[in-house]
């Protein structure tokens, strides 16, 4: 064949592919013209091997053309049946090879799309732990922060509860320099203000941070020297309490209800308690308190300075407002 009509042929047969392609019905049609070919040719041999077995026959046939006519026949649907056979196999090879090829395609979209779920999960375990890593820090910054926002509060409080002890204690101060207890004994004076201090803002701050007790010290004695002409130094505990014998009847009932207590025996406020129980006609008033002194369970100075004094004053003031549940911090 030449090239144009081996290009005429190559046309001709992309055409009945397209055509194929197209209009899916043609290939059913040529399957049915393939099976009709090969019956005809199959009815073509029957009856060319019948009839090769009668010499006669067989010379009429062969002088009269039948036979090569017959023969023709046959090659004809043979070879038109080879090639719808051919044109249909290479049909389904294509359509085979364009399945193939999709598949391939479609395996390929599907290890990708496979590929791209498990980038994201991995993307989502991150992310999940990344929001867990994060809920935890949020966690401990709130942990933190509630613990600051304890201890800014705390620090405060107590920032406000000293600077109101320290009013308070410079108040009740002011007030003894100037001149709110002068009707009263030295001793009583002290007694009124150590009282004063420790039912306020004081005595509560006092209880967690003594950091004013030694300024409270030497306030004292420094009152007791300016108003009361008492320097600071050793003076006989008889000589503190003697004064208070002198004090209105009014006044020793106040003490005794200020200072009663079931639980404080043998303490030196028991002891005052005890002395302004003297009356005019008992003995002598100095030798009534060494008395009571004398009796006391707990040793007492027989000497106390002013700075001394105002501290055990204070000490067993504490201890008797605790012990009986009347601390200002308790109500």
């Amino acid at each position: 064949m030449n090239k144009a009509g081996f290009t005429q042929e190559y046309l001709r047969d992309e055409e009945l592919r397209s055509l194929l392609e197209s209009v899916p019905v043609l290939q059913d049609k040529m399957i049915v013209d393939l099976v009709n070919g090969l019956e005809v040719a199959q009815e073509h041999i029957r009856l060319r091997e019948g009839g090769s077995q009668d010499v006669f026959t067989r010379a009429w046939d062969a002088l009269t053309g039948r036979t090569a006519r017959r023969q023709q026949n046959i090659d004809q649907n043979l070879t038109k049946g080879l090639y719808t056979a051919s044109i249909w196999l290479e049909n389904l090879q294509a359509g085979q090879i364009q399945t193939d090829r999709a598949l391939a395609y479609v395996s390929g979209k599907l290890a990708e799309t496979r590929n791209g779920v498990h980038k994201l999960v991995l993307k989502h375990l991150e992310l999940k732990q990344t929001v867990k890593d994060l809920e935890e820090r949020l966690q401990e910054m709130e942990r933190q922060y509630q613990k600051r926002t304890s201890e800014l509060q705390k620090e405060l409080q107590s920032i406000g509860l000293r600077q109101s002890a320290l009013i308070h204690m410079n108040k009740e101060f002011d007030k003894w320099e100037g001149g709110g207890y002068k009707q009263f004994a030295p001793l009583t004076q002290m007694l009124l203000v150590i009282e004063a201090l420790n039912w306020g803002p004081f005595g509560i701050y006092d209880a967690a941070n003594p950091e004013f007790r030694e300024q409270l010290y030497y306030k004292c004695a420094i009152v007791l020297e300016n108003k009361a002409g008492i320097p600071e130094k050793l003076m006989p505990t008889v000589n503190w309490i003697l004064p208070m014998l002198q004090e209105k009847e009014t006044h020793k009932q106040m003490f005794s209800y200020l200072l009663q207590s079931e639980s404080e025996q043998g303490t030196l406020q028991s002891t005052i308690l005890r002395s302004l129980a003297w009356k005019q006609g008992d003995a002598d008033a100095s030798e009534f308190i060494q008395t009571e002194l004398d009796c006391t369970e707990q040793a007492i100075p027989f000497v106390f300075s002013s700075r001394r004094l105002s501290e055990r004053l204070l000490k067993e003031s504490r201890g008797r407002l605790e012990r009986e549940g009347m601390h200002v911090s308790g109500f």
